[in-house]
């Protein structure tokens, strides 16, 4: 049996065809002759069959994380090493010469990182197609004219994805484009993490957007507070960074202050510049998230779509047929 599917690299990989129906047949073989509730031990690269998960977990971590590649043959699930011995064959094809000499270049060839792979793949298109059309909107200008009636009694309703926490469907970029604009009006910048935040802007916060959206009572079973407070917690995060880039990257502290956006009180954005940015702490971690960034080779294949409508149009899409084990 080919279980070439399972030595994936990165969300690229997971949205092949041949990765999908290679997950498809393990869960098939897994759950065969049990209920979709059954808890069994996950062999995602998060739980490593550590964790047990029932059926719609397990397919949601292996289009996550992915399957761990050294998991072959499927002991904990069932499968013996002698049904693996039977499936293979007992001849392997030769390596040709051109086939060597494409491995020993590949092997020697040094490895780019993501962004550096981006800029090459940006400006072969750039030469190979100069009149075609680039990205679309922005959010801010595709849902920013948009007024809505704050007396309107008919809200937007909005789904969640139970296995993330995270928004999804139609109106899943107009919701993230309201928190976003909300988290900058109601949260002060001064403020260490999101756990530290202040409650009343919090309190504040989430009535603003149930103002607007109908949000469900549970999300996984929690309070669907947790999910919107995980939301909005990654908005402040990114809002924040936005700001380091913008006003204090390469720049000495008087100019990072001199440089407040006319939206920020002075206080808050003082204590945010030589408090927060300027902590040898902080420093460290920004150097090390940096470091590990720039280590990473693969170019992420999200586009538009974050990962969870990605995962979320997978899990629901129609079941791939598999044929069955005998």
């Amino acid at each position: 049996m080919d279980r070439s599917w399972m030595n994936h690299k990165g969300v690229k990989d997971r949205q092949k065809p041949e990765y999908l129906a290679g997950f498809n047949e393990f869960l098939h073989f897994a759950f065969i002759g049990k209920s979709d509730g059954t808890m069994l031990k996950c062999p995602c690269l998060n739980c490593r069959l550590v964790l047990s998960q029932n059926r719609k977990n397990m397919q949601c971590h292996l289009l996550v994380y992915g399957i761990d590649p050294t998991y072959n043959p499927w002991v904990s699930h069932g499968e013996s090493i002698q049904e693996i011995d039977n499936d293979k064959e007992g001849y392997i094809g030769e390596v040709s010469d051109n086939e060597k000499a494409s491995t020993e270049h590949e092997s020697t060839s040094p490895k780019l990182t993501y962004r550096e792979k981006r800029r090459l793949e940006q400006a072969e298109l750039r030469l190979k197609f100069p009149d075609r059309k680039r990205r679309g909107p922005a959010r801010s200008k595709k849902y920013g004219p948009r007024m809505w009636n704050s007396n309107s009694k008919e809200k937007i309703k909005i789904n969640f994805m139970d296995e993330l926490c995270r928004v999804v469907g139609e109106k899943a970029n107009e919701f993230i484009y309201d928190c976003s604009k909300w988290v900058q009006e109601y949260c002060p910048v001064d403020s260490w993490n999101w756990a530290k935040m202040d409650k009343v802007a919090k309190t504040r916060l989430y009535y603003k957007i149930r103002g607007k959206y109908d949000l469900p009572e549970k999300v996984a079973g929690a309070d669907v507070t947790e999910a919107l407070s995980f939301q909005c917690s990654m908005l402040y995060k990114h809002w924040r960074f936005r700001l380091k880039e913008q006003h204090f990257r390469n720049k000495s502290v008087a100019d990072a202050i001199s440089s407040r956006p006319n939206t920020i009180d002075v206080g808050p954005w003082t204590w945010l510049v030589c408090e927060y940015w300027n902590n040898e702490k902080q420093k460290h971690i920004s150097k090390v998230n940096t470091k590990n960034k720039l280590k990473q080779t693969e170019t992420p294949a999200n586009g538009a779509r974050s990962t969870a409508r990605i995962f979320h149009d997978l899990i629901n899409a129609p079941p791939t047929p598999t044929n069955s084990r005998t």
